[in-house]
């Protein structure tokens, strides 16, 4: 893949869809001489366990400690329930706007709001990442996830295979499904 404006960050895996929908998106970008990076593509549970680690650290999120012993199917008995140890700091993230999947389906454990619903109790499903069918772009050089998003939708519009997108302001980001 030979993108300009749309390039894709040394480590993503990408499967023969996603380099379709980037490839077919590089010339939105390029129309609007606007740069961006695809930060993210096909990713294993165990990826998502350290995604969720990572930001719990930039985010503080340290005070759980079950954390540093969380790996995908770890659980054990926390604030007398049984739940995975990444299950407290992965809500934690949703409750305070950093919006990742968890690497298993599991319930939300803090408020979480969402389409004007509280998610809160509510299971949250799995990466897709995991099926090959998503990418996140970065914010670009201006640190601004919104031009992304208005590129994508733009591309989107016009039948480039995207069928979801979901600014993540808060991770500077554009999670994109792909058909």
């Amino acid at each position: 893949m030979n993108n300009v404006y749309l390039t894709v960050r040394s480590g993503v895996v990408l499967t023969p869809i996603l380099e379709q929908v980037i490839e077919a998106c590089e010339p939105y970008f390029a129309k609007y001489g606007h740069h961006a990076e695809v930060t993210s593509g096909l990713r294993t549970p165990e990826e998502q366990v350290n995604l969720i680690k990572k930001f719990a650290a930039q985010h503080n999120v340290g005070s759980f400690k079950e954390l540093t012993k969380a790996d995908v199917d770890s659980k054990g008995m926390v604030d007398l329930r049984y739940l995975y140890f990444w299950q407290r700091a992965w809500s934690w993230l949703l409750h305070i706007g950093v919006i990742v999947n968890p690497p298993r389906d599991a319930e939300c454990l803090f408020d979480y709001w969402s389409g004007g619903i509280n998610k809160r109790g509510q299971i949250i499903h799995a990466s897709p990442h995991f099926l090959g069918k998503s990418f996140d772009t970065g914010g670009g050089t201006d640190h601004d996830p919104s031009n992304e998003f208005g590129i994508l939708q733009e591309a989107k519009m016009n039948g480039v295979g995207i069928v979801t997108l979901k600014l993540e302001r808060a991770n500077n980001a554009v999670h994109a499904d792909c058909a």
